[in-house]
């Protein structure tokens, strides 16, 4: 997200990581991730916490690392 500067002058804070699981052994040679939108709530006027379902891959497509994280995210003016 940072690389493709989607999250330029949006982000706040990095606000969690939950349920972290390692299912596969993780070496050298992870060739994506995927991000979905979990959950999004509304904690101000100003920001929100929008929770993501990560999933990192190895080569092969087979999921090596699943987790869900949380951002704190400013809110798009109104």
């Amino acid at each position: 997200m940072v690389q493709m500067n989607l999250v330029t002058d949006t982000v706040l804070a990095f606000y969690g990581i939950d349920k972290l699981r390692f299912v596969k052994p993780v070496f050298i040679g992870i060739r994506s991730s995927c991000k979905k939108v979990a959950d999004a709530i509304a904690k101000s006027s100003e920001m929100g916490v929008v929770t993501f379902e990560t999933t990192v891959r190895n080569q092969n497509a087979r999921p090596l690392l699943v987790y869900r994280d949380k951002l704190a995210i400013k809110k798009r003016p109104a």
